[in-house]
């Protein structure tokens, strides 16, 4: 099965709504307290012109993007958020990621964010990939790790 990659647009975004792999669900809300409806229209804006949507002969299988939480500084939040034929692909999803994760570090020093530690997947997924962790709770209790990778050590 082949794999379509494209600038992730609005539609794409409503359609992983739609068909978002509950993992991912209770990932967002477990860190933002917030909904899928409210998170994944503003990743994608946030995101500008480095998001994008993945999609196979079924239909979307992810969106990635990557969004600089500050202007100066050299730090770039990498994200993932998939559908259940996310599963389908996980040895062309690591290449394209270690592809995107090299053209990142042409332009930023460190790439950080969050993932719940209770979304074992991914946490695997972004320990292949050659990530630190770190152990935190969010102010309501969920236990989460901050990830990142450092140019230098790619």
């Amino acid at each position: 099965m082949t794999l379509v990659m494209e600038q992730a647009t609005d539609l794409h975004g409503g359609l992983l709504i739609d068909e978002l792999r509950p993992e991912d669900k209770a990932e967002i809300w477990a860190l933002s307290r917030r909904a899928p409806e409210q998170v994944i229209p503003w990743s994608i804006e946030a995101s500008e012109d480095s998001v994008w949507a993945v999609s196979d002969d079924d239909g979307l299988v992810c969106i990635f993007g990557l969004y600089e939480p500050s202007p100066i500084g050299g730090l770039a939040a990498p994200w993932m958020l998939g559908t259940r034929r996310i599963a389908r692909h996980p040895r062309e999803l690591m290449r394209r990621s270690r592809e995107f994760l090299d053209g990142a570090f042409r332009y930023y020093g460190r790439l950080e964010n969050y993932v719940s530690r209770d979304h074992t997947s991914s946490v695997r997924y972004l320990e292949a990939l050659g990530f630190r962790f770190q152990e935190g709770s969010t102010p309501w209790g969920s236990p989460y790790y901050r990830f990142w990778k450092d140019r230098d050590h790619v």
